[in-house]
């Protein structure tokens, strides 16, 4: 019967494990420093490539750079079919229509509320700079404006009052653009049209007689 003791056990089973390259491979026995660094490198590089990320300029195209550039595309879609057939643009951040339909004023408030916009208030200088820039070349041009004289804005006479507002806003007037000699009353209820100019000044017409294509805006 054969006596072990413990020490050379422990020596024997190690010398075989490490033979057999179990834990450690020969080569990392040769140069443990060199092997240790490989393996930090290579960890190090992993995490640089996961955490890198492309700096302004780097010519990376982003996905979501593709959905904001997609929307508005979308938007300016939505905003020319948005009334039919009528010519709409984007001005700003507001969907603009001309619709050519000859109308009176309440009519005209009326369609543009059922078609989920605003008949047109311009409440500042800005505003009627872009009326001028915007739409007004091409409502020069249009057969029905040329017949009427002009375009429905929102803009009607305070009832028994020599004042004006803007009745899609329910605010008075802050800024005019009328022509001279208006407005102009005949002691019939007055309403605010844009005239056939380039600069688009304003003058006044029977809310009930005239009939005149108009402006809708969101």
């Amino acid at each position: 019967m054969y006596a072990y003791n413990l020490p050379s056990i422990v020596a024997c089973i190690f010398g075989v494990l490490l033979f057999n390259g179990t834990f450690f491979s020969f080569n990392f026995f040769r140069n443990p420093f060199s092997n240790l660094k490989i393996m930090l490198l290579g960890q190090v590089s992993q995490q640089f490539a996961v955490d890198v990320i492309p700096q302004q300029g780097s010519g990376v195209v982003h996905a979501d750079s593709h959905s904001a550039v997609g929307e508005k595309a979308v938007t300016a879609t939505a905003c020319e079919g948005s009334i039919g057939n009528n010519k709409c643009i984007k001005i700003k951040d507001k969907c603009t229509c001309y619709v050519n339909q000859q109308l009176p004023w309440r009519k005209a408030f009326e369609f543009c509320k059922t078609n989920r916009k605003d008949l047109i208030s311009i409440e500042t200088a800005k505003e009627q700079a872009d009326i001028e820039s915007f739409l007004m070349p091409f409502i020069l041009e249009d057969q029905f404006a040329q017949k009427t004289g002009g375009v429905w804005t929102s803009g009607t006479q305070v009832p028994a009052l020599d004042t004006y507002y803007w009745a899609s806003k329910q605010t008075v007037f802050s800024f005019a653009n009328w022509v001279y000699g208006e407005p102009n009353s005949d002691g019939t209820p007055q309403c605010v049209r844009i005239t056939l100019t380039p600069e688009g000044t304003w003058a006044t017409a029977s809310c009930k007689e005239a009939h005149l294509p108009f402006i809708c805006q969101d």
